[in-house]
């Protein structure tokens, strides 16, 4: 009889095995729960449909794809601004060089030509700025530039001041080098793929078509060209003194008209891809409400559902202690 009596306690201490190894289980699946926010078993959750889950993860699949690229085309918008800004910056060194000339002191030509040289310098690295490894300005070419270097034009504006006779002639080959087909845009800058770069966005695709040939840019540079090759020539004095003060400043702020309208360009696809952003960023928390209506655990149950899985797990810790702790008078008493 005392024997049967050890059994039947050693029987209740191996009982008390499987509920806890289950319960544990629950706890740990609720605890995951909790700090996810998704259920564990989605299958029981989805009740083995999972059409609508896998709706939902392709499209939050899609939403990560146009995001990845909504956010490369807003890092195309914002280096091309910094670009038009610094050439907008540039062009105004070069008119601040050309103020006496306009209030009578007189300045000299070797000062315009240094400002209008070192702007030409700062303007080609400006459009031959990259963005994730592409030439922003040049249709988005991995590997070449978009347009040749700095000296390479100066070079060509030597040729030409070389050649002028005055400063009309000047003036003309240089309006003629930097027009559409001219020169500049056919020998100098990279030729443009078929396709311009594009960014997938929700339900369409911009495109960015802005490149250093753009008339914007070639206005926004003709003005200092003309201001460097008018530096280079040897024209009489007084001549170079009357375009100075007449038609320089003209030249120039009409570079400066070039360079305000890149920039307006740039800001109205900046626009268009903040709101494809918006989009985007919508289509996503769209994709992840659906998502989590099918496979979200609601915390608050959860909380509830674990406290009571833990309770329960802690008393049968408890009655199994007390079982163990049992000596042998007790079990054959």
């Amino acid at each position: 009889m005392p024997m049967t009596n050890f059994l039947s306690t050693s029987s209740l201490v191996s009982s008390l095995a499987l509920p806890s190894q289950r319960t544990r289980d629950d706890v740990r699946s609720l605890s995951a729960e909790l700090s996810s926010g998704r259920r564990t078993d989605a299958g029981s959750a989805l009740r083995h449909d999972f059409s609508a889950f896998a709706i939902a993860e392709r499209d939050l699949a899609l939403h990560e794809s146009m995001r990845q690229s909504v956010e490369a085309g807003r890092r195309f918008g914002d280096a091309a601004a910094i670009s038009a800004d610094r050439l907008l910056v540039e062009i105004q060194t070069v008119r601040d060089s050309l103020v006496p000339s306009v209030t009578g002191a007189g300045p000299e030509i070797a000062t315009v030509a240094e400002a209008a040289e070192h702007a030409i310098n700062r303007i080609v690295d400006a459009m031959n700025v990259r963005s994730d490894g592409r030439a922003i300005f040049g249709g988005g070419h991995a590997t070449l530039d978009a347009v040749s270097a700095a000296s390479t034009i100066r070079g060509d504006l030597d040729l030409l001041a070389a050649a002028a006779t005055d400063p009309d002639a000047l003036q003309q080959s240089v309006e003629a080098y930097f027009a559409a087909g001219g020169p500049f845009e056919t020998t100098r800058t990279v030729p443009l793929p078929t396709e311009a770069p594009s960014f997938v966005t929700a339900g369409a695709r911009e495109e960015w078509t802005i490149s250093v040939a753009d008339p914007s840019v070639r206005t926004a540079l003709e003005g200092v060209g003309y201001a460097y090759a008018l530096g280079q020539t040897s024209f009489d004095q007084s001549l170079v003194e009357a375009v100075l003060v007449d038609r320089l400043p003209a030249a120039v702020a009409t570079s400066a008209d070039g360079a305000i309208g890149l920039r307006e360009s740039i800001g109205r696809f900046e626009a268009d891809m903040q709101r494809a952003f918006d989009d985007v960023k919508r289509l996503g928390f769209d994709a992840s409400r659906r998502r989590n209506e099918l496979v979200g655990a609601d915390p608050y149950l959860t909380a509830t559902q674990l406290e009571q899985e833990t309770t329960r797990l802690e008393t049968i810790y408890t009655l199994t202690a007390r079982l163990s702790r049992l000596n042998l008078a007790e079990r054959l008493g």
